[in-house]
């Protein structure tokens, strides 16, 4: 039985718990399949493109026009329009990698190798 079955099968009979629970399920679906995203799957540093500046992988956007868009008040979807070649699932894994990093025990260390 597919889920999408399952999910129809449950709004017709107006099962509101199972209904809670598919959505649970698929929202940490979701969340878990971008966050968890291999690092070579969401950004390409190649000294051919863009001197070596990490990049949105498939394209020539810079990762760091993301974050310079987010700072100047710029919505995420307004950054995607604007650069239609970069997908919302890499912005998002970008964003939880970046969060991860930002938020890890070992923060200070870490940014004391970059400065």
């Amino acid at each position: 039985m597919s889920a999408i079955y399952c999910f129809e099968e449950c709004w017709e009979v107006n099962d509101l718990p199972k209904l809670c629970s598919l959505w649970f399920f698929f929202t940490w679906y979701i969340f878990f399949r971008f966050a968890f995203m291999d690092l070579n799957e969401i950004i390409t540093i190649d000294n051919d493109i863009l001197g070596g500046q990490p990049v949105f992988k498939g394209t020539r956007v810079p990762v760091e026009s993301l974050f310079d868009h987010l700072e100047a008040g710029v919505p995420l979807d307004e950054f995607l329009e604007e650069f239609p070649t970069v997908s919302k699932e890499q912005t998002i894994a970008l964003l939880a990698i970046a969060n991860k990093l930002l938020t890890s025990k070992n923060v200070a260390e870490l940014y004391a190798t970059i400065t």
